[in-house]
């Protein structure tokens, strides 16, 4: 059975470079352009196996999102943050667990291998 992706990034060519990039590991892949849209998914009851969540986007962005999934929903679903600087990822460790980081911009083959260790 297929493994589900939720790709939470407001810049849809980013998008798009991730599902090209990750296209060969045989995943289900689901977009959301920010936080907001990435809730109401999750709030629909789909199975969400692996979750890469930006950290600036428009809306609701990616440390109001973690909060509300940790704390509000207490889901904990594995998410890897993509950001373009490290530090702003390390704000997302004190609201919940995170699983890994990749640095926009980083050699994809990186993220690719990040994806296979946590989407088991």
């Amino acid at each position: 059975m297929k493994k589900t992706l939720l790709i939470i990034e407001d810049d849809i060519d980013i998008q798009n470079y991730y599902e090209l990039i990750l296209s060969d590991l045989d995943l289900e892949f689901i977009k959301a352009s920010d936080g907001i849209e990435a809730i109401s998914i999750i709030d629909s009851g789909k199975n969400i196996d692996l979750i890469i969540l930006d950290v600036l986007m428009p809306n609701m962005d990616g440390e109001e999102f973690l909060w509300k999934l940790r704390s509000g929903r207490k889901v904990e679903t594995p998410v890897l943050v993509s950001t373009i600087d490290s530090s702003l990822a390390e704000n997302l460790k004190s609201i919940g667990k995170i699983h890994g980081v990749f640095i926009k911009g980083n050699n994809g083959e990186r993220l690719k291998k990040l994806v296979k260790r946590l989407i088991k």
